[in-house]
């Protein structure tokens, strides 16, 4: 076979994949499946509670000492949900340098901010879930009883 094109009676031209179907289905199929496993890997690329997001390391600075350490999204984001009612974007984490005051801050403060508005807004739906009167529902404790 040659490696040359041809052209038909229409004028069209036929290369190798014109000649041999089955190699242009493979390629195809081939390019289809790629995307395929790109779309189902960055499926959770956007969600904030991804196992890849969440496991990230974030820089941390103490705003009295300067000094700089990591810490994972997971962990910083668990204690900022042990913190009790509404988070303020003006207090930090407790920082280990500054005897445990809330003055450390991650580096990327526009990350802070989304992530406190994010948590702040998850406290506000549990707090209305509790009391039954907004949030996911109206979810209440204990158990309804039956009218008799």
């Amino acid at each position: 076979m040659s490696a040359r094109a041809t052209t038909d009676h229409s004028g069209v031209r036929h290369g190798r994949l014109g000649r041999r179907p089955a190699v242009g289905v493979l390629v195809l199929a081939v390019l289809i499946g790629a995307t395929g496993l790109v779309v189902w890997l960055n499926r959770d690329a956007g969600d904030p509670y991804s196992t890849a997001r969440l496991s990230q390391d974030v820089r941390v600075r103490c705003a009295q000492t300067g000094r700089e350490w990591t810490i994972t999204r997971g962990l910083m984001e668990m204690e900022l949900r042990a913190i009790p009612g509404r988070l303020d974007p003006g207090e930090g984490l407790a920082s280990p340098y500054a005897d445990g005051a809330r003055v450390a801050f991650p580096v990327d403060r526009a990350d802070w901010a989304e992530t406190i508005a994010r948590i702040n807004l998850e406290k506000a739906e549990l707090s209305g879930a509790s009391t039954g009167t907004a949030g996911s529902g109206g979810v209440r404790s204990g158990v309804d009883k039956p009218d008799r």
